[in-house]
């Protein structure tokens, strides 16, 4: 079993492992000239961003080409060129988006010229540009702050692109995008859903985004790790001014339409909330500057059934609830639960330190903690589903919440070596916890029909929810050296991480059952404790047909038989481990990327871009090999039981002592073989404190 789900887990990864960190700088290059056209060397280029007073250095080679790389997005810019005997050239409102190297050329004039117009250069991304790196769409803060958005999401404003199709690009699932903010992954790299946050909420809030960048196919090395779309977010920072902001967003039923022409639609009582707060500002101007925002989710959604109009009784529920507590000291909850809540609280806080002319430093952290609340699990239901519908209301511990928890860290070094060379280094951190929990403790899962083999209701741990978890640790690497050489730009880097996975799921751990009837379960309950109360506690022999329902107040169609052919589930089926402990799945992985790229500038409008990236994951767990078979009677503790026997026609002899949490469940040592088609399978459990509970299940 535990060989199985290290395969499963290798077969998930093999899809969704190629992760990586997109470039979230931007970039400026050109050519400086004099007025006959001639290339200028050793022209002196300042850039400055004005919001932080960040100043960028180079100079221009011999053949007058330029290159400022990894700049901070946004702005506006100021760009000086200076040379002796020569007017200075200022080109200012200069805007940078996402990914792009803007293309700015200059013409120089000796200092005896009139100038006859100074040029501002503003904001400009002509579509068609030898600069683009491929099929995109940038979204700025300016655009977010304009475009409506009704669920406060990022998807709102990625299918933008003209590539999308819901959360699926260019024909392509969304299960192969690659999501970044600031170049830490925001994927759920083990593969089971598209994103990081619970169903229904966002990981990261929208009011801490500056820009945006959805790639379909570029071609450029440093960008990689999906087929579908790469979509590369970047952080507001602070600047040399403060800033504040608080905010409340809303939705509710008073908010919605209700009629179309004629038509009246029923809208149901819900409720939404978000609310938020950013601050931003220098810690020290022209040097070290902070942005930080937080913000939570509080929804809920109603619940439209309870047993005002549904065929489950509430006088019926409530005696079945009391009776759990009397006999077996167990609570299920409440049955005429009328809302699911989700919630969600975020934070964004990042650093900017100007070290000198040559190094910044940007520090980042997210913080995520999020659920929402399931109705019990279809996953196996009897006829109708375990509702809340129409015709069953389940118990509250029967419910169950998916929770999604993040810490993650990046820091980046932006360092300009000299006029040639540069270097981008940047690491990170993420600790990603996903797992359920429920408000039913260590139970089993019992479905109780109506009697006519349809659900009526159902109480204990949801069958898919007990130690279901996820713990993802994630450790980042990437590091771009870069060298102008002329006409060449040569790149080389790489993108590496080690991931650690420790994954469990265990289907029917605690056990699940099925009873016909409500005084079936009360009837085989009883008629349990008795016989045990009589062998001092032991169920060895029991036989539930043995027993006379009338002698407990039931009528004589009452069996007290579980998973029969009554119930339409004709066998028992559990997976479990036969040692002490739950069999989580572990896996380490290491990834590898390696690349390297020539952009070469062969004129003003033809770029030329050639490059080599290889990618190998190692796999750093060995799978265990599985023991030799074992005779199903023979202890084995490293089997797992699958028991699936309507026909099994031996004896078996089975033993299983655990403790987990407060619970201590055992499998007696004998199930008793009443013919080739009926199996007695007896299991009890006790409660440390204070009851006991006993089951007696025959198929």
């Amino acid at each position: 079993m535990r060989k199985t789900y290290l395969l499963l887990t290798l077969l998930l990864l093999c899809v969704g492992i190629s992760i990586h960190a997109q470039v979230t700088t931007a970039s400026m290059s050109g050519k400086v000239t004099d007025t006959s056209s001639e290339a200028m060397i050793g022209v002196n280029i300042k850039a400055t961003h004005t919001p932080t007073g960040t100043e960028y250095y180079t100079i221009t080679q011999p053949n007058g080409s330029y290159s400022f790389n990894n700049l901070r997005i946004g702005g506006p810019y100021v760009v000086e060129f200076s040379y002796i005997g020569y007017n200075t050239e200022s080109r200012t409102g200069i805007n940078l988006v996402l990914g792009e190297d803007l293309k700015l050329n200059v013409v120089m004039r000796e200092d005896t010229q009139a100038l006859d117009e100074v040029v501002v250069v503003a904001d400009k991304n002509p579509i068609i540009s030898g600069s683009r790196t491929g099929a995109q769409e940038i979204i700025t803060r300016e655009k977010m702050d304009k475009l409506p958005t009704i669920n406060r999401s990022l998807d709102d404003f990625v299918k933008l692109t003209p590539m999308s199709s819901g959360k699926n690009f260019g024909g392509v699932s969304y299960r192969f995008n690659n999501v970044t903010v600031d170049g830490a992954s925001f994927n759920n790299s083990f593969g089971l859903a598209s994103a990081l946050g619970a169903s229904g909420t966002e990981p990261i809030s929208l009011e801490a985004l500056e820009q945006v960048q959805v790639m379909i196919a570029p071609f450029d090395v440093r960008n990689g790790g999906f087929t579908g779309a790469g979509i590369n977010s970047v952080t507001k920072s602070g600047s040399n001014e403060f800033h504040a902001s608080v905010y409340m967003y809303t939705k509710s039923p008073s908010m919605m339409g209700y009629r179309v022409k004629d038509e009246t639609i029923g809208v149901s009582e819900f409720s939404n909330h978000q609310y938020g707060i950013s601050l931003s500002g220098p810690i020290i101007k022209n040097k070290l500057f902070f942005f930080i925002n937080g913000e939570m989710d509080r929804q809920e959604e109603p619940i439209s059934y309870t047993t005002a109009n549904s065929a489950a009784d509430a006088t019926v529920l409530q005696g079945l609830s009391d009776f759990l507590g009397d006999e077996l000291g167990y609570n299920p909850g409440k049955f005429d639960v009328n809302k699911t809540n989700t919630q969600a609280d975020r934070i964004t806080a990042r650093l900017d330190w100007n070290i000198n002319s040559n190094n910044v430093l940007s520090l980042k952290y997210y913080y995520l903690k999020s659920f929402n609340t399931n109705n019990p699990s279809t996953s196996g239901a009897p006829n109708n589903g375990r509702g809340p519908n129409a015709f069953a209301i389940p118990f509250s511990s029967s419910f169950y919440r998916t929770n999604n928890n993040f810490n993650i860290w990046m820091a980046d070094l932006n360092t300009t070596i000299n006029d040639r060379m540069s270097n981008y280094l940047k690491i990170g951190y993420s600790r990603l916890r996903d797992y359920r929990d429920m408000d039913g403790g260590y139970f089993p899962q019992v479905d109780i029909l109506d009697g006519d083999n349809n659900a009526y209701t159902t109480f204990g741990t949801e069958a898919n929810s007990y130690n279901n978890q996820l713990n993802s640790d994630i450790w980042q690497i990437q590091d771009n050296f870069l060298m102008n050489f002329g006409k060449h730009q040569i790149t080389v880097g790489t993108q590496s991480d080690y991931r650690a996975f420790k994954n469990g799921f265990a289907q029917n751990y605690p056990g699940s059952w099925v009873f016909n009837s409500v005084d079936d379960f009360k009837f085989n309950v009883l008629a349990t404790k008795q016989y045990m109360a009589a062998h001092n506690g032991s169920v060895q022999g029991f036989d539930i047909r043995e027993f006379n329902p009338k002698d407990f107040g039931f009528g004589s169609n009452v069996t007290g038989i579980t998973n029969s052919s009554s119930t339409g589930y004709q066998y028992y089926a559990q997976r479990y481990s036969m040692t002490d402990d739950f069999p989580f799945a572990e896996i380490n992985v290491f990834q590898l990327g390696l690349y390297a790229q020539d952009k070469w500038t062969v004129s003003d409008k033809l770029n030329l871009t050639l490059g080599l990236r290889i990618d190998v994951p190692f796999f750093m767990t060995d799978l265990q090999i599985k023991s030799p078979p074992r005779p199903i009677g023979m202890a084995s503790r490293s089997m797992f039981l699958n028991i699936r026997t309507p026909n099994l026609s031996s004896l078996l002899d089975l033993v299983l002592t655990t403790n987990r949490l407060t619970m201590r469940m055992e499998v007696c040592r004998s199930v008793v073989v009443r013919d080739s088609s009926r199996v007695l399978l007896l299991m009890y459990g006790s409660v440390i404190k204070p009851a006991t509970m006993a089951f007696c299940l025959v198929t």
